[in-house]
């Protein structure tokens, strides 16, 4: 391969994710929002709608911990989209490397549950004691 062909190569990997836009802190919020305040799933599942899923999404590949941590819930609990533990882990894990508290301790739960990731106590006492440590668990 050339090195034009390289260089064109990354540059549309790199533009391929769609950036973060005016607004979606706000429709991601909702979504969190939605699920928080309400004890019926199946209400929860049918107000969350994909431009709040597609926010959340793009504030999560743009490396907002927040975002990450809002798009780790819509995957564990399944608010609008199919429940994927492994989904939900890889998001925790992005957001607590970026010491989002919330974060390290659910990344903690999901090793000693062996949700998503292989069950490992050690592994979540670990990740979940930064968390922890700050009294914000």
């Amino acid at each position: 391969m050339r090195r034009w062909e390289t260089a064109v190569a990354v540059l549309l990997a790199l533009c391929a994710a769609e950036p973060a836009r005016a607004g979606d802190v706000e429709d991601c919020s909702k979504a969190e929002y939605e699920a928080e305040h309400s004890y019926d799933q199946n209400y929860v599942s049918n107000k969350i709608d994909q431009n709040m899923v597609a926010a959340c999404e793009r504030l999560a590949d743009s490396g907002d911990p927040v975002g990450q941590h809002r798009l780790r819930l819509l995957y564990h609990f399944g608010w609008g989209m199919p429940i994927d533990f492994a989904e939900a882990a890889k998001w925790f894990r992005k957001s607590a490397e970026q010491g989002n508290v919330a974060s390290q301790a659910r990344l903690g739960h999901l090793y000693r549950e062996g949700q998503g990731v292989p069950k490992d106590l050690c592994a979540g006492i670990h990740v979940a004691q930064p968390g922890c440590q700050s009294r914000k668990c």
